[in-house]
Parts: C-alpha cells; sequence; structure tokens
C-alpha cells in the first residue's frame, strides 16, 4: 500500500516538473551518444561516396575522350565538305594541268586560282592544327597541290614531288562515291617518302569528290589526320593509378601508354588488351554487345567508353580504363564496415532511450494536441480537457491552444473572403514582373540598336548596343531629341514622311541613313512602333541595326562579280546587262548602237617572249587608252585574254551616220595605240584587229551580237590584221565554214584520214638529198583537202599538237623501216609549228618519238620560221643547242619573208636557209625577187650554211637558180609529193 501511494506520488510530482527540465535530460542523453556515432557514419559514408564519384568521374574522363574522337571525324567530314564548296577551291578544280590552254584568260585564271586556293588551304591548316596534310588530286589521281603541317609549321609540297596516286585504294574508292558523300579510311600508316616503317606514323585520310562550276567532277580532295593526336587520351590525370587503352572491336592496341605496343595490328605485332588483362577476351563480346560502361574482370575495375559508333567505314573502337580494385578498397572497405555497425548500434540505442523517455513525458499529450489540431484544420474548432495535475507547460500549452481555436474560428471567415482576391493579385504582380525581366534581359542582351522616345521625341532609354554603334552614352543621350540622330543625307520632308506613318498606322520600317557621335553618316534598318499605355501616353519604340559592312560586302561582290580584276573595266557578265539595255533603249528611241570587238594581233609573241607580268601590264595600259577615247556612257570590257568590247549607244537614228560615228571611234582607238608601250624599259608595238556589228538592225541579243562582232573580227584578220570590219551575213557563212572544218579535222585525226606525203630535194646534178615531210587530209567526201585549207585553223587551236604528233610518229617509222629494208634515206625535213616550239615540253616531246622508233636524229632536219626565233631568242638558242647535240638538224623554212637578221643566224646552230617559194614564182617576172634571191644565196654562201628552194616548177627557174649558186631545190619540176609507201630508194651497198 506504500508502494503505490509512492509511485502515485512520484508521478503527480513528475507530471509537474517543468517540461524545459524533462526535456533537457533527455537531449542530454541522446547529445552524448549519438554525435559520436555520427560523425563516425558520415565519414564512412564519405568515403563510399568518394568511391562512386571516382568511378563517375574515371567513366565521365573516358565520355569526353570519345566524344573528343568522334567530333574530331564529324567537323573533318563537315570540313572536307566546306573546302569543295569554297569559290576559290572550285575554280581551281577546273585548272587545266597537263592541257595546253588555247588563251590567255585561262593561264591567268589557272595561275590565279591556283595561288588563291592553295593560301585558302594553308589558312585552313593553321585554323585546324589536328590535321597533318591536306592533299588534292585530279581525275587521274595525279596530286597537284600537297600541304604538310607539322606542330604549326606549314610546308607546301613542290611540284616536282608529287606523284600519283591512282593505284590508292582512298583515291579509287572516293572517286566511286556518289556527290556530297566522304570516303573515310582505316588506319593506315603512311609517309611520302616511305622510309622506315618503325619511324611512319599513323593517318586517317577523308576524302570527297570535287566538282567545278559546271558540276562536272574534277578530282578529290583529301584531309589526314594523324593518329598521333590521340595519344593524349592514354594520359589520364583523373587518377594517379591505373592505364588507359583504346582498342578495337578484336582487342588489339590502337593506343597504348607505352608507345611501341600502339597500333600493334600495323605493326604486325600481337599486342592485345589479353595480354595485359588475361580473360579479358573471353568477356569481350559479352561486354560489348551489352554495352558496359563499368565491369569487373580479374580484380581489376575496367571502364568502357566507344568512340565513332557513327561512321559505319570505320571499325568501331573503345577507351579502356584499367585500376585494380584493390586501389578502391583497400582504404575503405574494413574501416567502412566496423563503423557503419557500431554507429547504426548507436544511434538505434539512443533513439530508442530517447523515445522511451520523451514519449512518456512529452508525446502522449502532443499526441492529443495532434489529433485536435488535426481537427481544426478539418474546420472543427474545438477546445482541450485539462485535468488537474497539468499544471505546467503543457497545460498552458492546452490553454493557449483553446484561446487559438476560438481565435482561428472568428479569424476564419474574413480568411475566406481575402483568399481569392489575394491569390488573384499574386499571379497577377509575378506575370507582370516575370514580363519585365523578359524585356529587360531582350533590351539589354539585343545587339541591334534600341531607344524609347516620349511623345515629345525625347529619349528615355537606349540599351549597350545603342551606345556600341551610335558612340553616344546612355548620359549624352537620355533627354536630348531624337534629331541628334538624324543625318545630312535625308531633309526634313523625309522625316515628316516617317512620323506621319508611324502616327497613322502605328509603326515604320525600312532603311534609313543615321549619325555617329562624330557625325559619320551611316546606313541602318530601322523598325519605329508607337505603343500607348493606359492613361493615353504614347511611347515611340525604336530598333536599328548598323548595314555598313553588308553594304560594303555587298558593293564588293557586286564589283567582284562585274568586273575584271586585272583592268577592272566591265567583265562579260555586266557588258551583257547593259547590252540588254542598250537594246531595250534602241527600240524604245529608234536609235542605233554598235558593238566593237577587239583582239590584240600577235599578242601571245608579248607573253611568250617577255612572260606574263609583262602582258598583264600591256593589257591594263590597252584598256586605259580605250577609256580614255571612248564616251562616259560607253562601256569598255574584257572577255578575257586579250579580247576587249566597246558598246556604242544612242549613236543617231540614221544607219550612215552610226556607221560614219563608230568609224570615227575606231580611227581614234587605232591612233591612241599607235603610240609603243613601253613596259618595263621594252618599247612594244601593239597592233589590234577589230569587227563591227550595229544594234538593232544586225543582231538583238548580247549572246548573237558578240558572235556576229567577232566573226567580223576574225574577218578583220583575214585582211592581214591591223584594220577593221563592219558585219555583214557573209562573213558568218565564213565562220560556220571554219567551224566546220575544225570539227570534221577532229574527227579526220579520230578516224586517221591525215597522211603523211613525201616530196624529194635534189642537187644540182639531179641527186636526191632528202625529202620534206607533207601531211595531207583525205576526206571521205571531198578527196584530197590542201593544207593552206586547214592548217592556219589547226595552228589557231590546239590541234596543230595532234597533226605534229602523226607527222613526228609516221616519219620516224618510215626512217626506221626504210633502215631495216636497206634503203638509203639522207634526211626527211619536219615544219615545227610556233606552238609546237614555244611548249615547255617541247625538247621531251621530240626525244619521246626517238625513245620509242629508235629512229636516227640525224636524219631529220627541223624546218623552224624566223617568227619562232624572234619570240624568245635566249630560249629558241638553247632549245636548238640541246637538239643539236643529240644529232638533229635544224633549217629555217621561207626565209627572207619574216624578220631576217645577220645577228641571230650568227648566233643560231643552224644548218640550212630554205628560199621562200614566192621570190621563186617571180624569177623572170619582177626584178625585186631576184635581188632577194640572189643576196639569200650569197648571204648562205658566207655563212657556209646549206640552201634550199621551194616552189621550183619551171627549167628557167632552174637555170637561174644554178647559176646564182644555189645547191638544193624542191618543187613540182622534180616531182610531187606521194605517200611513203610509192617512194623507191636505192639499196644500200655493203663493203667488206
Amino acid at each position: 500500500m506504500h508502494f503505490k501511494q509512492f509511485y502515485s506520488s512520484l508521478k503527480t510530482n513528475l507530471s509537474r516538473i517543468s517540461i524545459k527540465v524533462k526535456l533537457g535530460f533527455v537531449l542530454v542523453f541522446c547529445a552524448v551518444f549519438t554525435p559520436i556515432f555520427l560523425v563516425a557514419y558520415t565519414a564512412a559514408l564519405e568515403e563510399k561516396a568518394l568511391l562512386v564519384k571516382q568511378r563517375l568521374a574515371t567513366q565521365h574522363s573516358l565520355e569526353i575522350k570519345s566524344q573528343f574522337i568522334t567530333n574530331l571525324f564529324e567537323s573533318t567530314v563537315r570540313n572536307v565538305i566546306f573546302l569543295t564548296q569554297v569559290p576559290t577551291v572550285r575554280i581551281f578544280s577546273s585548272i587545266d594541268f597537263l592541257g595546253e590552254r588555247k588563251d590567255l584568260e585561262n593561264r591567268m585564271l589557272d595561275q590565279f586560282s591556283k595561288i588563291n586556293s592553295t593560301e585558302v588551304f594553308i589558312d585552313f591548316l593553321k585554323s585546324n592544327l589536328l590535321y597533318q596534310q591536306l592533299t588534292y588530286l585530279d581525275n587521274s589521281g595525279v596530286e597537284r597541290l600537297k600541304i604538310n603541317q607539322q606542330q604549326g609549321e606549314i610546308s607546301l609540297i613542290d611540284d616536282e614531288l608529287l606523284v600519283e596516286r591512282a593505284d590508292q585504294t582512298f583515291f579509287n574508292k572516293t572517286m566511286a562515291l556518289s556527290k556530297g558523300e566522304v570516303y573515310i579510311s582505316a588506319i593506315e600508316f603512311f609517309d611520302d617518302q616511305e622510309t622506315d616503317k618503325n619511324n611512319l606514323y599513323p593517318v586517317i585520310r577523308l576524302a570527297t569528290q570535287v566538282y567545278d562550276k559546271q558540276e562536272q567532277l574534277q578530282g578529290v580532295l583529301v584531309i589526314s589526320v594523324s593518329g598521333q593526336i590521340l595519344l593524349n587520351v592514354t594520359q589520364d590525370s583523373m587518377l594517379k593509378n591505373g592505364l588507359t587503352f583504346v582498342i578495337d572491336s578484336d582487342g588489339y592496341y590502337l593506343l597504348h601508354p607505352d608507345v611501341s605496343k600502339s597500333w600493334s595490328k600495323l605493326r604486325g605485332n600481337q599486342y592485345t588488351l589479353q595480354s595485359d588483362l588475361p580473360g579479358f577476351n573471353n568477356k569481350l563480346n559479352h561486354l560489348l554487345s551489352n554495352s558496359p560502361q563499368h565491369s569487373l574482370i580479374q580484380d581489376n575495375e575496367v571502364f568502357f567508353s566507344p568512340v565513332i559508333t557513327k561512321f559505319n567505314k570505320i571499325k568501331t573502337w573503345y577507351i579502356v580504363k584499367i585500376i585494380p580494385s584493390s586501389l578502391f578498397l583497400e582504404s575503405t572497405q574494413l574501416y567502412f564496415f566496423i563503423v557503419l555497425v557500431i554507429s547504426i548500434l548507436g544511434i538505434f540505442i539512443s533513439l530508442y532511450l530517447g523515445y522511451s523517455l520523451a514519449k512518456f513525458w512529452l508525446l502522449n499529450p502532443l499526441k492529443e494536441l495532434i489529433k485536435m489540431t488535426n481537427s481544426i484544420a478539418n474546420g472543427d474548432y474545438v477546445t482541450l480537457a485539462l485535468e488537474d495535475n497539468q499544471k505546467n507547460e503543457i497545460g498552458e500549452l492546452f490553454l493557449s491552444f483553446n484561446q487559438m481555436s476560438i481565435a482561428l474560428s472568428k479569424a476564419q471567415q474574413e480568411r475566406k473572403k481575402h483568399i481569392d482576391s489575394l491569390n488573384k493579385e499574386i499571379s497577377e504582380r509575378k506575370k507582370i514582373e516575370s514580363d519585365l525581366l523578359l524585356h529587360r534581359t531582350f533590351f539589354e542582351q539585343s545587339t541591334d540598336a534600341m531607344f524609347i522616345a516620349d511623345d515629345n521625341s525625347l529619349i528615355t532609354y537606349v540599351n549597350p548596343a545603342f551606345s556600341e554603334i551610335t558612340g553616344y552614352s546612355s548620359k549624352e543621350v537620355i533627354g536630348n531629341k531624337t534629331e541628334l540622330l538624324h543625318s545630312t543625307k535625308n531633309d526634313e520632308k523625309f522625316y515628316q514622311k516617317i512620323w506621319g506613318k508611324v502616327n497613322k498606322n502605328g509603326y515604320w520600317q525600312g532603311e534609313i541613313w543615321e549619325r555617329r557621335k562624330g557625325k559619320e553618316n551611316f546606313p541602318a534598318l530601322q523598325t519605329i512602333n508607337a505603343i500607348k499605355n493606359e492613361n493615353g501616353e504614347t511611347h515611340y519604340v525604336s530598333i536599328f541595326k548598323d548595314m555598313s559592312n553588308l553594304k560594303e560586302k555587298e558593293n564588293e561582290l557586286w564589283k567582284l562579280a562585274h568586273f575584271d580584276q586585272l583592268t577592272n573595266l566591265a567583265n562579260r557578265k555586266l557588258l551583257e546587262e547593259r547590252i540588254n539595255s542598250a537594246l531595250s533603249e534602241a527600240y524604245r528611241h529608234k536609235s542605233i548602237g554598235a558593238l566593237i570587238f577587239m583582239d590584240l594581233d600577235n599578242f601571245k609573241h608579248i607573253n611568250d617572249s617577255l612572260g606574263h607580268n609583262h602582258g598583264d601590264l600591256v593589257l591594263q595600259e590597252i584598256a586605259r587608252r580605250l577609256k580614255a577615247v571612248t564616251r562616259s556612257n560607253d562601256t569598255v570590257a574584257r572577255l578575257g585574254g586579250d579580247e576587249y568590247i566597246i558598246l556604242l549607244t544612242n549613236l543617231s537614228d540614221n544607219i550612215k551616220e552610226a556607221s560614219n560615228i563608230t568609224t570615227s571611234v575606231i580611227e581614234k582607238m587605232f591612233q591612241s595605240l599607235k603610240t609603243p608601250c613601253v613596259i618595263k624599259g621594252h618599247e612594244l608595238h601593239v597592233t589590234t584587229s577589230m569587227g563591227v556589228v550595229l544594234f538593232p538592225e544586225d543582231g538583238n541579243t548580247p549572246q548573237k551580237l558578240l558572235k556576229q562582232a567577232d566573226t567580223a573580227m576574225y574577218s578583220a584578220k583575214d585582211k592581214g590584221k591591223n584594220t577593221f570590219s563592219f558585219y555583214h551575213s557573209d562573213m558568218q557563212a565564213m565562220a560556220d565554214k571554219r567551224l566546220l572544218i575544225e570539227r570534221e579535222l577532229r574527227q579526220a585525226l579520230k578516224n586517221d584520214d591525215l597522211v603523211v606525203y613525201y616530196q624529194a630535194q635534189y642537187n644540182q646534178a639531179h641527186e636526191l638529198i632528202g625529202f620534206e615531210a607533207l601531211v595531207r587530209w583525205i576526206h571521205p567526201e571531198r578527196g584530197l583537202i590542201s593544207p593552206k585549207d586547214f592548217i592556219p585553223m589547226a595552228e589557231e587551236s590546239d590541234l596543230i599538237m595532234e597533226i605534229g604528233d602523226k607527222i613526228f610518229s609516221d616519219v620516224c617509222d618510215f626512217l626506221v623501216m626504210a633502215e631495216k629494208s636497206g634503203q638509203i634515206i639522207p634526211q626527211i625535213s619536219i615544219n615545227i609549228s610556233p606552238r609546237q616550239f614555244s611548249s615547255l615540253n617541247f625538247i621531251d616531246w621530240i626525244n619521246s618519238f626517238i625513245d620509242k622508233t629508235g629512229a636516227n636524229p640525224s636524219q631529220i632536219m627541223l624546218e623552224i620560221t624566223e617568227g619562232i626565233i624572234i619570240r624568245n631568242l635566249e630560249r629558241t638558242i638553247s632549245n636548238m643547242q640541246i637538239l643539236k647535240n643529240s644529232g638533229f638538224r635544224f633549217s629555217i623554212d621561207d626565209f627572207g619573208t619574216g624578220y631576217s637578221s645577220l645577228s641571230y643566224l650568227k648566233q643560231l646552230p643552224i644548218d640550212e636557209l630554205k628560199i621562200d617559194r614566192s621570190f621563186i614564182c617571180d624569177i623572170g617576172s619582177t626584178q625585186d625577187s631576184v635581188v632577194i634571191v640572189d643576196t639569200i644565196v650569197s648571204m648562205a654562201r658566207h655563212l657556209n650554211l646549206e640552201l634550199i628552194a621551194e616552189g621550183v616548177e619551171t627549167k628557167e627557174q632552174l637555170d637561174y637558180l644554178v647559176k646564182c649558186g644555189c645547191n638544193g631545190f624542191q618543187g613540182y619540176y622534180f616531182g610531187l609529193p606521194v605517200p611513203g609507201e610509192q617512194i623507191k630508194l636505192e639499196k644500200q651497198t655493203k663493203t667488206s
């Protein structure tokens, strides 16, 4: 009974003890044990988190490296396609590296395009240090341009070191692609010199096709990416231990920290990941097929990341990181386990004891309070019943709770009234704040200039772009009128018109001139919007951007597209636009205009003798003179090479008067060109041939007028050059005939319709001293065609080169055949055209026939004209001396008709002079020809040269030539030219 009384008394007293004392006791107990366990447990968790973080960091590092390699190839694919679209590269791709260009324009474009394209490639490599090499090959596989890069140093490979790559796999596969596709090679060792295989470097080639402006396939552009740049993936600062590798799908090393094991399969070695991680190959297929990021293999942490999975032309690579598991576990495993167990046990004990005491003294009353609080939350405002022993803080809390419940009940009604309006106000305010922040960000970050003005045109706000474009700071313009930006190029009416549209329509947009702080005017694209607020006040928001750079680029592009870069004259595009405009005006006003097609005579001689730099200066001087003698509203254009076009408009409404005015202008041009051009100390006389067509009488399109003027120009050349001709319909028939002959001659070369004839040469005793090889065209319909009908046309085109191949090959074969049959042929003369002799590979061209057939050079006499000699005397002497040393002999053909000079006759290694047939035909009829023949014979005798008179047709001519001392003759008097198979020669006699 006493015990029950003691327990009841203790319970009552404890309930009266301050809740602060009870709570303090619980807190002290928990404070003693819990922090110790929590600190230990937290340390263990941090160790474990560090381990997880290290694994994630390792995997992330591999993914970054794999993405780096993937991005490298993706960007290289885009770069190689981009380079083929660069205008200078597309022009460069159409360069004729092997053929002989037929006019100056193409040669200039070749040189210009190659230089510009080379600079584009060099700049490209400088900005892409990861690329080892950039190469351009033509469509036959010959390298035409190669640029190497090593550690930022650019080297352009010399042309003589460029080689043919037609047998290379990368070239053939690229040529087989469709347009726009990129070939990506496998990894391979590559070195231009193909030296020691141990020193070769691995590369991956990315190549695509190159098309010219006409979308014709021209070649291949190749970017070589060095494998050495991938070596940094084996260097990993993320973890101090472990090794990083790059392997292929077969497990072979591509990259290894030990460089000697890198690219193992290419080196023929068996270095695989199996050798460093036994048992790896057994799990390889499973791991790769499931694309794991992390795996445990033989006590090693192994991390994977695939590379270049988007490129199906290259086998998938994998970056592998191997770290021994002990490095992860040895420092944390045991420690973590012990601390974890103790911490969890200690925390549970503390929580249990604390909970038991709190439940006895605190939780039970609080549960009752919570229950009543939930009732209030549900809208049931009730009060708590108090016991007598609840005189402590819990009791006070119950009383306060009752008062709160009553007060809440009263306040609930008021709260409901205001809740809806408050929510609405908050939503509206948040939207306004969000809109204001968005608008301010837009204004501040915009690259366009923005300002706001009030209804008095006073500026109230400007953004940073406004200050950057105009030069005015915000302090300088805020409060000032918008007239601060007005340009002097616009009058007041212009601005009144703009503001009238703004006030009427609420906005205006267009191009306008504005003014910077330094009074500089600049073009701008501007938009003005009028905005009214709730109070009816109007503000104006203006947005504009500086168009200066865009306008400059537009002007530059327009000039590049419409003007010749060498002479600054109009080009074909601008010329055709102005011809169309002139035709429209001529029809509208019934006026007559003229188109003059001008071509410089023998301009090629200047380029061949002095070089293209001198030729360019001549073309610029001619352009200056033509501009000086024409009206400002006339157009002087250059089509290319040495061809100029002069467009004269509004000459007259009478065709005769228009013709007279055109003739007067042409005479001024001829008079202007009479003065020699002095170029770098050289005095050059330039003549020209012109063709004229009147419009709209003779043509109604630019193409037709240019064609007709070109036809008239050729007619002027046929008259002897340095003159002009007006177009008439007969000229077109002649031009069509010339084109027909050229087309048929090309077909004749394919069909082998050209035959070499041989005309014998004799001495005074009628003994055979040689032959001259003459080409004849046996047409399937018109029969035998004379050389004078097609050789001049062939000289103007590249056909003369093919004809020369035909003649030289047949002559060499004829000499070899005659020698094998024992026949005696003293010599055969072959005419060399100026185009053949001036080609850079002329000597190699001749020697190729000798090497191929085995003909004896001492039996061949090369006939050249005096025109060839004077073009470049130093080069002519050098080439002749080289061939002379090989056994060839030289003759000057048509001697006396050109620029004969004793000075070059003494310098040249010539053996023979040929007197032109025009002097022989006039013997007996004109005294001048007799004097010339006597002079030539005397000159040859004193210079100890052989002499051949061609065109001997009568006995009287022969007798006179013998009397003069001529010792060689050729002509119809002795016989007609015949095919080789009809020539009967004496047999060689064998001597013992």
